[in-house]
């Protein structure tokens, strides 16, 4: 098959980009490292404008859609598990006390399993593979955004982890050796962002798209992601939100346990009443038939008796 390289070079005013950078890990005196879910940081910090960086088709890792309207079981893990990086801009009235104390504007959510470069301590930089076809146009200027990276995939707990105070940046691509370092299965998630995010590559085969990257016309995107600061008074609030979140939870499940009891016990009360009543009806028909029977023999020996005179 002859590959043609289709993909029209991106024009942006702000290239030629730096090439990526390499930082050496800041040490930190303290860390406090706590999992939340998105909806509870959303609680926390506010809601506001949401940009997902590349677009996400309703496929699985290998690009083999599902039925319609739905997500296959993978892309769904994916989603939940950080698989789309999306960028927040906290707006009023929306943004919390709590971020507006901190000095939280903008956020950014990722997560490992799809970035396996991306930072995965605090203190740690790293890059994301994050600006696919017109999705290259984000952060051609430097921003700074408070970290959740989602490493699930390195520990048992489930959820977002606060890394810190970052500066992302728009860099030069990967060369076609970083993607020749890829597996099977992120080559071809990689393929399928670009086709998504491509009006180029819309119809083109995953293998081929694949091929492109193989023979070097088509560059894996780069987002510099350096650390900055930790903020140790952000990081413990949040953790002590999600002591006292799970302290409550606890609790309810105590509660529910404990109302369960009662309701076993009346359950037994009342079986035993309805045991008792039922046996007392059942005496109670045992002595009316016996009266009966008791009457009718008396009226039969009044006869016997009539008619012997």
């Amino acid at each position: 098959m002859r590959i043609v390289n289709i993909l029209p070079p991106a024009v942006h005013p702000h290239r030629p980009w730096a090439p990526p950078r390499t930082y050496q890990p800041v040490v930190l005196a303290q860390v406090k490292k706590k999992h939340l879910n998105r909806s509870r940081l959303d609680q926390l910090l506010g809601r506001g404008e949401v940009n997902e960086l590349e677009k996400m088709s309703k496929t699985g890792p290998t690009g083999n859609k599902g039925n319609k309207g739905t997500k296959d079981k993978s892309s769904k893990k994916a989603d939940q598990n950080g698989g789309v990086t999306v960028r927040v801009r906290l707006t009023r009235p929306n943004v919390t006390a709590l971020a507006l104390e901190h000095n939280v504007l903008q956020v950014l959510y990722t997560g490992c399993a799809e970035n396996p470069d991306c930072p995965k301590e605090p203190g740690t930089s790293g890059f994301l593979y994050s600006g696919f076809g017109n999705s290259g146009n984000s952060f051609l200027t430097p921003h700074f955004i408070h970290l959740f990276v989602d490493i699930s995939v390195l520990q048992d707990q489930t959820g977002y982890c606060y890394l810190g105070l970052y500066k992302c940046t728009r860099r030069e691509p990967f060369s076609a050796s970083k993607w020749k370092k890829l597996s099977d299965q992120e080559q071809l998630l990689f393929a399928r962002r670009t086709r998504d995010n491509t009006p180029d590559f819309s119809k083109i085969d995953l293998e081929v798209i694949r091929a492109h990257y193989e023979a070097g016309w088509v560059l894996l995107p780069c987002l510099e992601l350096q650390f900055v600061e930790y903020n140790v008074q952000l990081a413990s609030a949040l953790a002590e939100d999600q002591e006292t979140d799970s302290e409550s939870r606890k609790r309810k499940r105590e509660v529910k346990a404990e109302n369960k009891v009662p309701s076993q016990e009346r359950l037994s009360v009342d079986v035993k009443i309805s045991g008792e009543l039922q046996s007392t009806d059942l005496d109670a028909q045992r002595r009316t038939s016996a009266g009966c029977d008791e009457a009718l023999e008396s009226k039969l020996e009044t006869r016997k008796k009539i008619k012997l005179e």
